[in-house]
């Protein structure tokens, strides 16, 4: 399950569910519920020295609801202790918009009306901020990469889009592809499973009082997410 942040109502449903649940994105480890997250506080280190590489001396970010602790304040947070360390001000602002291109939009079209225009570089906090920021300031015909540099981890589904306006950051999918499926695996094993009659056929397995994940034929099933395909279809 993808997660953007984590509230009562999402801890109660994931509590509830009769099947598995691993998060993605948010760090559920508080509240014992297996999780794939990225570094975040990394990926605000890197945007900050990736900025001061490209000559910005005074940046800011844009970022989502301050209860977002993964992709909010722990991006801030590596991304404002990098500028101390390389000697730079602390971030010229720090807005808290939502995941939308219509809020990036909204969000850097303010601070252009306040004449808060970035005196160098914008770290954006996810590829949408990222797409409404650079539709604002095109909007007032200046030229996003070139008099307002950006900088934005962005997923595969936007990068093509983004990457002559951006300073992209590296994101580290292939790792997630590899966690998540041994996440999940490591939670079926936890709890009951029944499997229909064909299953053991196919599999060979003899041992019906086995837990998963169980002896797969190569040929029959060549990775584990044909397995979770095939299960929770």
């Amino acid at each position: 399950m993808f997660a953007t942040h984590i509230d009562d109502e999402l801890i109660t449903a994931i509590k509830r569910s009769k099947a598995p649940v691993v998060l993605i994105g948010q760090d559920g480890s508080g509240y014992n519920i297996p999780s794939v997250i990225h570094d975040d506080y990394r990926v605000g280190y890197c945007a900050a020295e990736q900025l001061q590489r490209a000559g910005c001396r005074s940046v800011g970010f844009l970022g989502v609801q301050s209860d977002d602790i993964a992709v909010d304040r722990q991006r801030y947070d590596g991304f404002s202790n990098a500028l101390n360390h390389l000697g730079l001000s602390t971030p010229q602002f720090h807005t808290q918009g939502q995941f939308s291109i219509d809020s990036g939009r909204e969000e850097m079209t303010r601070l252009l009306a306040d004449n808060q225009r970035p005196d160098g570089g914008v770290f954006c906090a996810t590829d949408r901020i990222a797409i409404g920021a650079i539709q604002a300031i095109t909007a007032v015909g200046l030229k996003p990469g070139k008099d307002i540099k950006l900088s934005v981890s962005a997923t595969m589904k936007w990068r093509q889009l983004l990457h002559r306006a951006c300073q992209l950051l590296p994101m580290p999918l292939s790792q997630r592809a590899v966690m998540l499926p041994k996440c999940y695996l490591k939670s079926l094993s936890k709890v009951e499973v029944r499997l229909p009659s064909w299953y053991w056929a196919l599999t060979g397995c003899r041992d019906r009082a086995a837990k998963p994940p169980f002896p797969i034929s190569k040929a029959t099933f060549p990775n584990y997410s044909s397995i979770l395909r095939t299960f929770f279809r």
